[in-house]
């Protein structure tokens, strides 16, 4: 006779017995191999003296929501901050790069400067107008206003979402 039994760790594993039955909570007899789960993943338990196969727990919607959006929020900002073509040169848009930007253009406004050197990501001078180093920060600006609203809008699609619509939900 087989049985499936529940050890004391709360495991479930196979025991061979020459007796007809077992009398003790957590024992069940099965008639053979085939009354099994299926695949090795499964966890087994025994519930009421029946094997069962456990389930993941599943996780609430509104926890998958959450994750979704810091997943989208995440994703966002590697877009604001990924480098960004302007005038035919790559230049670094991430957060220090934007902040010696704005610095620069005070300084060109307050310096009454016509011109000023900038470095692309593959740190190559370039000179650049003040309109032109002005036209880098209005580029990098309105992709991040474009990049918000898009954010904003799947976060909107999120909020709307049942657990089917929500994996279906990507940043691309």
């Amino acid at each position: 006779m087989l049985y499936a039994v529940k050890n004391i760790l709360g495991q479930v594993s196979l025991l061979e017995a020459d007796v007809d039955y077992i009398k003790q909570e957590g024992y069940v007899k099965i008639n053979s191999m085939a009354d099994l789960p299926d695949t090795d993943s499964e966890l087994w338990d025994i519930v009421d003296g029946k094997l069962i196969v456990k389930t993941t727990p599943e996780i609430p919607l509104e926890e998958l929501k959450a994750q979704k959006k810091a997943e989208i929020n995440a994703k966002k900002e590697a877009a604001e901050h990924a480098d960004i073509t302007y005038l035919n040169n790559v230049y670094q848009a991430d957060a220090d790069s934007q902040n010696k930007l704005t610095s620069a253009v005070l300084l060109c406004q307050a310096a009454g400067l016509t011109t000023y050197d900038w470095w692309t990501a593959d740190n190559k001078r370039v000179t650049l107008s003040v309109a032109e180093i002005v036209g880098l920060g209005v580029t990098i600006a309105q992709r991040s206003s474009a990049l918000v609203a898009k954010g904003r809008e799947k976060k909107d699609a999120i909020d709307k979402a049942n657990k089917a619509a929500l994996e279906k939900i990507k940043w691309e």
